[in-house]
């Protein structure tokens, strides 16, 4: 990823995702905000309301494959009655996008 500027934001997009052992192919890219506030890189989906910081630009990706990692392992274990709606419409899209994962 190209570092952004401060109050530059750019778009990126992933056609896989990798957390651990576990690498998550997409049916379609994942667009993701990424910019610098300060001290800190950012990377985000508002599509399904992630978001990943670090220090570096490695942090940044990281802690957003591992938050997209958790949310989609986590929501995947809970039926949609114990999920407020916004988590369903994520756990959906979430769902939707992920074609296979792979090690």
């Amino acid at each position: 990823m190209k570092e952004p500027t401060d109050r530059q934001i750019t778009e990126v997009v992933f056609q896989e995702i990798t957390c651990d052992e576990r690498i998550y192919h997409l049916k379609s890219q994942l667009c993701c905000r990424f910019y610098r506030e300060k001290d800190y890189y950012i990377l985000e989906s508002e599509a399904l309301n992630l978001i990943g910081t670090g220090y570096t630009v490695e942090e940044a990706q990281a802690s957003f494959f591992e938050e997209f990692d958790f949310v989609f392992r986590r929501y995947d274990e809970l039926e949609n009655d114990q999920l407020s709606l916004m988590n369903q419409t994520i756990k959906m899209n979430i769902n939707h996008l992920v074609d296979h994962i792979g090690s």
